[in-house]
């Protein structure tokens, strides 16, 4: 997302809004996708809600185009016109923002509920988590650095003592362009794949700050393992995001990341991440994200996937969603275990429909001699309408079981 910085050259981003590229297209795209129905459901709660957009920035870039903090302030405008659609519309966005808060604050003039924090991420983000500790507020954080070195690990933990909050998190994470700088900080060779990721290397940055960042020092052995050959740039990028989504899963009950990739490649320009404590957020987001990007891919005018990988291009060639469902029913499992046990592993490749469609496509039963199939698994639903008559829903709340036959 940044050009390394040389003696002389402006900083990043200097000229970071002088046009919007297309992976901010992307994210933002799916983002906006996802927040509409993230905030009916959750301002049916009839709590309030906060959204965090972490890296405001202006806004607006110079090319007319709207930022991530414009696209928020649209869809808190539109809640708090339609006044027959939401009972509860107690909505606001803090935008945290520390070079270009006056350019931030004119574009916003005109939007209601928006509040412009002069500061950086790490100054005040914890003041702001620290002052919604004990009440019911729903908390969103949109996270988009410039970089890496402002994402200590010390913020997620923070949201960990927050239990009267629910707070969900979407983060791009530039894992390339860390293993960049922690190749610089290790002294050793970059590899030639890091020589095509565009990060900015920051004179003030440690290998404790690293440390702090990625919440261990499991970075540096994975580093070492490349360095000596043993494991290519690909293996030691994925690697290190698994570990990191463990890192974040004592944290979050449910994460997801999103690898948007460049076909030119195949190397993540950034990861989104998502994490969530309630189920219904994470069948929420998968849903969301997948129509999301098919919006995107139907509607795209400017040739973005000329550049970008849809999210299903390595979990296709990797998984077999028929196969992964049999491998998990062999013992009886209930359906909330089992399509979590799906959504860690295809991410946003299948929204929550697809792997019913599915499940009911390999629960049939053959009925005559030409039927070309076999039922693979049986599906028992240990729970009755309310008309006393059999349920056929596929709500993972209610007690729904699978077992390959």
């Amino acid at each position: 997302m940044l050009v390394s910085r040389k003696k002389g050259t402006k900083m990043a981003t200097d000229n970071f809004f002088e046009k919007k590229q297309p992976w901010s297209e992307v994210k933002d795209k799916i983002i906006s996708g996802y927040l509409t129905p993230y905030c009916a459901k959750l301002l049916a709660t009839r709590k309030p809600l906060k959204i965090i957009d972490c890296f405001a920035g202006k806004g607006k870039f110079d090319d007319a185009k709207d930022g991530s903090p414009l696209m928020i302030a649209k869809i808190i405008k539109n809640i708090l016109h339609q006044q027959e659609s939401y009972e509860n519309k107690n909505v606001e966005a803090c935008f945290i923002e520390q070079k270009y808060h006056d350019d931030l604050e004119n574009n916003l003039l005109y939007y209601p509920n928006c509040k412009v924090i002069s500061g950086s991420f790490e100054n005040k983000i914890l003041q702001i988590l620290e002052k919604h500790k004990e009440e019911k507020t729903n908390l969103f954080l949109y996270i988009d650095p410039y970089g890496i070195k402002s994402l200590s690990f010390e913020v997620f933990k923070s949201l960990k003592s927050m239990k009267n909050v629910s707070t969900e998190i979407l983060m791009n994470f530039n894992s390339f362009g860390f293993l960049r700088e922690g190749f610089r900080l290790l002294k050793l060779t970059l590899p030639d794949e890091l020589n095509q990721v565009t990060f900015e290397e920051d004179e003030k940055n440690s290998i404790e700050k690293m440390n702090k960042i990625a919440n261990g020092d499991y970075w540096q052995e994975i580093i070492k393992e490349k360095n000596a050959h043993k494991i290519n740039m690909h293996e030691a990028e994925e690697k290190f995001m698994a570990i990191y989504i463990l890192k974040l899963k004592e944290i979050y009950k449910y994460v997801i990341n999103i690898p948007i990739k460049e076909k030119s490649s195949h190397l993540p320009k950034y990861r989104l991440v998502y994490g969530t404590n309630h189920h219904d957020g994470i069948k929420l987001m998968i849903d969301e994200m997948n129509r999301a990007w098919g919006i995107i891919i139907e509607n795209s005018k400017e040739n973005i996937f000329d550049l970008f990988e849809e999210p299903s291009y390595y979990t296709s060639l990797h998984y077999n969603l028929e196969e992964e469902i049999l491998r998990f029913t062999e013992k009886e499992i209930h359906i909330k275990e089992l399509l979590l046990k799906l959504i860690d592993i295809f991410g946003i490749t299948y929204r929550y429909s697809e792997y019913t469609d599915e499940l009911d496509r390999l629960s049939k039963v053959p009925v005559g001699l030409f039927d070309n199939f076999e039922q693979r698994i049986s599906i028992e639903r240990k729970y009755k309408t309310k008309t006393g008559k059999e349920a056929l829903d596929w709500n993972w709340d209610n007690e729904i079981y699978i077992k390959r036959v």
